[in-house]
């Protein structure tokens, strides 16, 4: 009898898993990571931390790729993975290049993100990236400077600015190249996907998530 009813779960588990998944049999990149990815604080994240798959994401504001993820997947990825727990997303900004404009407006974002009010600070960045170089922006970080004295430390303390150089080593370390970077199960996805692409990839790594858990 005990065993009649583990091969009834056992059978609706795969059952379930057919459903939900498709029975998939997608490859992930060729590509494992060398390593892992190591979290921080001052990570820009989407979603729950309690849920069970992540996206790291290797992100560039000047990254056209980048802006096109932002623009068009990310609703519907909040939509069908990060509001409802199954995903969630952490975003590291690296600029390899160490452009000290562009490395000011990321240490700006990464103290926005943490101690102030992210989500208009993002759409300015990500629709119109230019504005970097601009004196208008330096008006604007001082702004927030002055009216929220978290952000003022967080900017004057530099924890931040160390942050970002470590992206940029870890990035060099694991060999990577190109923004937008995805990193899911250690496997190593490069570049722009679309919706449907991305939604394909995610049910693939669930599955072999919940196969490996």
């Amino acid at each position: 009898m005990l065993l009649s009813g583990i091969l009834i779960l056992v059978g609706l588990g795969s059952y379930l898993t057919m459903h939900y998944f498709g029975g998939l049999n997608l490859k992930p990149s060729s590509k494992s990571l060398n390593g892992m990815v190591a979290e921080s604080e001052y990570d820009i994240v989407f979603g729950a931390e309690s849920a069970p798959l992540t996206i790291y994401m290797y992100s560039s504001y000047e990254c056209a790729y980048c802006q096109r993820f932002f623009t068009e997947c990310m609703e519907p990825l909040k939509a069908t993975y990060f509001d409802v727990g199954l995903v969630r997303l952490v975003v590291k900004l690296v600029d390899t290049r160490e452009i000290r404009e562009v490395m000011y407006a990321y240490q700006a974002a990464v103290c926005v993100n943490k101690y102030g009010t992210f989500d208009k600070f993002d759409e300015l960045l990500t629709y119109n990236n230019e504005v970097i170089y601009s004196t208008e922006f330096k008006d604007l970080v001082d702004g927030y400077i002055l009216k929220n004295e978290e952000i003022a430390e967080c900017m004057l303390n530099h924890h931040d600015y160390a942050y970002l150089k470590g992206n940029n080593s870890e990035y060099k370390s694991f060999e990577l190249s190109g923004t937008p970077t995805f990193i899911i199960n250690q496997h190593v996805y490069k570049g722009y996907k679309n919706f449907a692409a991305f939604d394909d990839i995610l049910r693939y790594e669930l599955q072999m998530k919940l196969n490996n858990d």
